[in-house]
């Protein structure tokens, strides 16, 4: 997922593989179950997690940030985020990715 919305070393991210990613991803419960695993991850994994979440969220699908129709379906996956923060393992983590869910109006009221 990450070489497909950042590219790789030599070549930039196909916008088109950029769209198609974001639309399976958020098609099903895949943001749930990455957020679930997270405590289970390696660091550079959890690391590589958080990127590709603040990625995700951010793009546009035929100018629409879904990931914001998303999360107003399922804004109780903030209730799965905020308790990370009492886990110092996964606390750093789980901040980045909520962070970028409240950058969401939605979220945010």
């Amino acid at each position: 997922m990450k070489s497909i919305l950042y590219g790789n070393g030599e070549s930039q991210p196909v916008p088109e593989a950029c769209i198609q990613l974001t639309q399976e991803f958020f098609k099903d419960e895949t943001l749930c179950l990455l957020i679930l695993c997270v405590p289970e991850l390696n660091f550079e994994a959890r690391k590589d997690a958080t990127q590709v979440v603040a990625n995700l969220q951010r793009q546009l699908v035929n100018l629409h940030l879904i990931a914001s129709e998303y999360l107003e379906a399922n804004l109780d996956l903030m209730d799965q985020l905020i308790p990370g923060y009492e886990d110092s393992v996964i606390a750093l983590h789980y901040g980045g990715m909520l962070r970028e869910c409240i950058r969401h109006q939605i979220v945010a009221r």
